[in-house]
């Protein structure tokens, strides 16, 4: 049952208090990114009533924020993905309730040491006022001189002690939302692969998985090998043996889009998705090719390149994780191939994804059938209207009239005389008049 506004809602607060460091990261760190739509809705929920039992009524709660149905739907999103709110739908027998739980935003610091939200905010506010917020929010720890011989964890906990541990994982863990909202990716890394090949180096391995996170990213979004990661690596090393994160990922960006030098001759585009998925090459392309690869390898056929803006938009869908990014480059083909649109938005190409994620898209076969679903119905509805027969004022088709067919008759020398002689008369008379005014 879709959403609707007099559906009866309760809602789950965080277990800890919002403190002030809590709102100003809100403030300052979030607002840029969630839009005031949604900061206004998560104080407002958060701050608001509290019931054990769904009583709450969307239609009050939208009245007091002033906000639509769909800008609420919008703004709840983005606090879901942003790991501030999970939001649960409870379908009874004749109508549908939700909970709604909130988390606390993050520190300042923790904020920051997130590498996608850090991004995030630089391109909604630009370098300059991050890196001032940076300043200003992130705690300054004095330099303590000296050299730092503090032991390490497996320095006084020893692989036997581990080995003979009894691990309990306590059921009712909680696990950081944000992760949630980010997405298990199906992507994997073999470091000890990576560490072997990097073994004249001498990189650590606890090093590799220290950045395992942005690993994963550059695997997801260039669809890179593990061999090929090693190698990029290598290039990219500190002298203290550490991994330069940042070269390795400028690196692959520059190899990206390098790519699109390389001529290819252009395939003409197709206008629909095929149904057919068995040995379908459009399923087998989506399935091989991460989602930046399968743009750049469309636009490169047509002769262009991915955006900055582009690139930018399909690492954040990525990170994201709510369409695998099998779909997501389904998707990507229905609106560069079929609807042949040049250039891709941020924000159209976030509300067909919001849309995507809504109808619980996670096969291409589910996407394709979607599409064709929709363009059916999209041509069911065109028909309707081309055959309503609207009442039109009844065109009139004006008659000739008989004296057109009449034939004129020849006047005899006598008639003419006399009518020259009438128009002489009538001259005269008018002469007269307009000599006596």
């Amino acid at each position: 049952m879709a959403f609707h506004t007099n559906q009866h809602y309760r809602v789950i607060i965080p277990t800890e208090p919002l403190t002030q460091t809590h709102t100003q990261a809100l403030a300052q760190l979030y607002l840029p990114i969630i839009g005031p739509e949604a900061f206004a809705v998560y104080f407002s929920m958060v701050t608001g009533k509290v019931s054990d039992e769904p009583t709450l009524n969307h239609t009050d709660l939208l009245d007091q924020l002033a906000i639509s149905s769909p800008h609420f739907l919008q703004a709840r999103e983005m606090l879901e993905g942003l790991g501030l709110l999970k939001s649960f739908e409870q379908k009874l027998t004749t109508t549908t309730q939700w909970v709604y739980q909130f988390f606390l935003p993050l520190t300042p610091s923790a904020f920051f040491h997130e590498k996608l939200l850090l991004g995030l905010l630089n391109h909604y506010i630009g370098t300059e006022q991050t890196t001032d917020l940076v300043g200003r929010l992130l705690p300054h720890t004095a330099e303590i001189p000296g050299q730092d011989v503090s032991k390490h964890f497996f320095d006084v906990i020893r692989h036997q002690q581990m080995a003979d541990l009894d691990i309990v994982v306590p059921e009712n863990r909680i696990t950081s939302p944000l992760v949630d909202a980010l997405g298990a990716s199906n992507t994997s890394i073999d470091f000890e692969l990576i560490q072997a090949m990097l073994k004249s180096f001498q990189v650590q391995l606890v090093e590799l998985k220290r950045h395992e996170s942005n690993l994963l990213l550059i695997k997801d979004l260039y669809g890179v090998s593990d061999t090929d990661l090693a190698r990029v690596i290598g290039q990219n090393l500190n002298n203290d043996k550490s991994v330069n994160i940042k070269g390795v990922e400028q690196s692959f960006a520059r190899n990206y889009r390098a790519s699109f030098n390389t001529p290819r001759h252009a395939s003409q585009p197709a206008e629909t998705i095929s149904g057919d998925t068995d040995d379908n090459p459009l399923i087998a392309a989506a399935k091989k090719l991460s989602p930046l690869e399968f743009l750049g390898d469309i636009r490169k056929q047509s002769g262009g390149m991915v955006t900055s803006g582009e690139e930018f938009e399909i690492k954040k869908l990525v990170q994201l994780g709510k369409l695998p990014n099998v779909v997501l480059n389904i998707m990507l083909y229905n609106l560069t191939i079929v609807e042949q649109r040049t250039t891709l938005s941020q924000a159209f190409m976030e509300t067909v994804y919001n849309d995507w994620a809504q109808v619980g898209i996670q096969t291409p076969e589910a996407a394709i059938k979607y599409l064709q679903e929709r363009q059916a119905k999209k041509q069911q509805t065109t028909q309707k209207r081309g055959g309503t027969h609207y009442q039109t004022t009844p065109r009139v088709i004006e008659k000739r009239p008989d004296w057109q067919k009449q034939q004129a008759r020849t006047l005899s020398s006598d008639e003419k005389q006399a009518a020259a002689q009438m128009l002489a008369e009538l001259q005269a008379r008018r002469n007269q008049n307009e000599g006596e005014n």
